[in-house]
């Protein structure tokens, strides 16, 4: 070290000050000098503090808080000629440090956040900043950032302990306005961009504060000559204490999902929040429905202890055979649904409608049913990095539970049975064939579920779905989620099928296929039920259905009236009872719409006809 021109560097910081006002290109709030020194000033010290006055009176003529001096004496020589750098900071309330050779030169000027920090806590108030509207990164829209200083009040004056933060989708935003959310959302914006514009927070550091910065602000290192003689203070120098929060006995938490039960869900849901309805807790969890969002993807609120439900239906009427939907998603059929990786989920199939459609999960549409690789202990994931997991047998597969207890022997979850190597027995072969016990039987049994973790893994970015064991073409994309994003954007691999799209007529009498068969038909009679005339007036939901009939009646006249073209009576046989079959099967789906029968199972005696009969209907329909 030698000399420093101290007047030069000062002219020059507010020099830059000035300009930065002039093009509008500074907040207007307050301002820092951060002065550092490895000398000696050649200025003249009368001339030099003279030049600081006058600088600082004109902030205080045009009603502004003149900058804080921060000054660093760094190094041997220059802590021996410190007494101008540490005048500076004293004689204007600021802070000055004595570098030692070789110390931490960063850490130290780095520390004068610590003066506004602490300023902000004692002046109250929640001195929350709002971000100008921006893009999210994670291609989630438009949102903004609202952060605010942590303090801890137990203590006076109140440590600083850091910043929080959360980051706000406007998308969510526009849910939790409910009506008119076009115009709520503009008026919303606006605000938000009227809060992001800087406004100046009140800074009132007393003066002990400012004397425990001078002592303990710059570094570990206490430095009782850095605190200011002709401080107010009251308390002596070796009285003041850090103002360092003290650190937590346990290790800080680094899992982003520490909040479990938060995983997977949006913004609204984790408020629990719908607009316009009481909020429901249940275990402290959120049981709102979720929906699906913008980006077409499903995602349950149902989380608790770091496993999420999906309730799954099928719904027997979406199509000739029908197809799975589930309570989180709505009435939307075979609906995309997410899951977060690392994540349990369970897929709780404790509905009626659930018989004889054992759901299953594959890195293809139908899995086996294609003759495509099913998720199991020994199969890997397409282009995974790593495939070691398929001769131990550890590679992700579901687990099968009935009655809540896990019906197999592999596991890939601790939780619910010690890990396992070697072991492929996942539950699904004790798991399946009990779908197919009559359906008493069956409902006997209690709740049947399939829990699936999926682990995030190398080389593996493609979608998985979800199926049915016994019947094809039912099957959804799962999208593999990593905090809440998509891993993979496009929907690969293909689903090689259209889902069955039933028309208004058969969506109203609860079939498939009718819409041409209704009459009158030029290949069927004027009409298959006689009904007696007015009767449509007098019980017009008869009348639908009696129109129903007489639609599925035409579909199988027409589908019955061959020629025997193989000279085979198998054949003969086949192009009969298909469509025969055919109308059984809607006949059995119409009455079910009708909701006529009424089977409370929970209530009903042994010989109740409605559930015989309900029973007859789900046999014919699945079976």
């Amino acid at each position: 070290g030698g000399s420093t021109n101290f007047r030069s560097g000062f002219e020059l910081a507010f020099q830059t000050f000035q300009q930065s006002d002039n093009v509008e290109q500074s907040s207007g709030c307050h301002q820092a000098i951060l002065f550092l020194t490895d000398g000696e000033m050649t200025d003249n010290e009368t001339t030099f503090f003279d030049l600081i006055d006058r600088k600082r009176n004109g902030y205080s003529d045009s009603g502004r808080e003149p900058p804080v001096m921060f000054t660093y004496s760094f190094g041997s020589i220059a802590a021996s000629k410190a007494e101008v750098p540490k005048r500076i900071a004293c004689e204007y309330g600021g802070v000055w440090a004595s570098i030692e050779d070789g110390g931490n030169l960063a850490e130290s000027m780095g520390a004068y956040y610590k003066y506004f920090a602490q300023g902000l806590g004692s002046s109250g108030g929640d001195n929350v900043s709002w971000a100008e509207p921006y893009e999210f990164a994670t291609g989630l829209g438009l949102g903004t950032t609202a952060s605010a200083p942590v303090y801890d009040r137990s203590v006076t004056p109140p440590i600083f302990v850091g910043v929080v933060g959360v980051d706000i989708s406007f998308s969510a935003m526009e849910i939790a306005l409910g009506e008119n959310q076009e115009a709520t959302r503009d008026v919303f914006i606006k605000k938000i961009t009227e809060l992001s514009v800087a406004s100046c927070h009140t800074i009132d550091i007393e003066e002990c504060q400012l004397q425990s910065l001078r002592k303990f602000g710059s570094g570990d290192k206490a430095n009782d000559g850095a605190a200011c003689s002709n401080s107010t203070c009251s308390s002596s120098i070796n009285s003041l204490r850090p103002i360092n929060p003290d650190l937590c006995d346990e290790t800080y938490p680094f899992n982003l999902w520490a909040n479990e039960a938060s995983i997977g869900c949006s913004y609204e849901e984790k408020t629990c929040c719908t607009v316009g309805e009481e909020v429901v807790y249940d275990d402290d969890v959120c049981k709102e429905v979720a929906g699906i969002g913008e980006d077409g993807i499903c995602r349950t609120t149902a989380c608790i202890n770091n496993e999420c439900t999906f309730n799954v239906k099928v719904d027997l009427m979406a199509g000739e055979l029908g197809y799975y939907t589930f309570e989180e998603c709505g009435d939307v059929v075979n609906p995309t649904i997410g899951m977060e990786v690392g994540v349990r989920y369970r897929f709780l199939q404790s509905d009626i409608s659930n018989w004889y459609h054992p759901i299953g999960f594959g890195y293809e549409a139908d899995g086996a049913h294609d003759d495509k690789y099913e998720v199991e202990p020994g199969i890997a994931a397409p282009g995974a990095s790593d495939e070691s997991c398929i001769d131990s047998l550890t590679c992700p597969s579901p687990m099968y539970f009935k009655d809540g207890t896990y019906v197999g022997s592999y596991s890939n979850d601790a939780d619910i049975l010690p890990l396992t190597s070697g072991d492929e027995d996942f539950g699904l072969d004790n798991y399946e064939p009990l779908f197919f016990y009559p359906l008493d039987d069956w409902l006997e049994m209690g709740d049947f579920s399939a829990t699936l973790t999926y682990p995030d893994t190398p080389g593996f970015g493609g979608d998985i779905f979800y199926f049915c064991h016994i019947h094809q073409y039912m099957t959804g994309r799962i999208k593999l989620l990593k905090y809440d994003v998509a891993v993979q954007l496009n929907n690969k691999p293909d689903i090689p099928y259209l889902y069955d799209d039933p028309s208004e007529y058969d969506s109203k009498c609860g079939t498939y296929g009718l819409d041409v068969f209704q009459l009158p038909h030029a290949e069927c009679p004027d009409r298959f039920v006689c009904s007696v005339p007015g009767a449509d007036h007098a019980n017009p939901e008869l009348a639908h259905f009696i129109d129903c009939i007489d639609s599925m009646n035409c579909h199988m006249f027409v589908g019955m009236t061959t020629n025997v073209n193989a000279g085979s009576e198998a054949a003969l046989f086949l192009h009969q009872m298909i469509p025969h079959h055919q109308n059984a099967v809607n006949m059995s789906k119409a009455l079910l719409k009708t909701k006529t029968v009424n089977c409370d199972r929970d209530d009903a005696e042994e010989e109740d006809l409605d559930c015989t009969l309900e029973t007859i209907l789900r046999e014919i329909i699945n079976v």
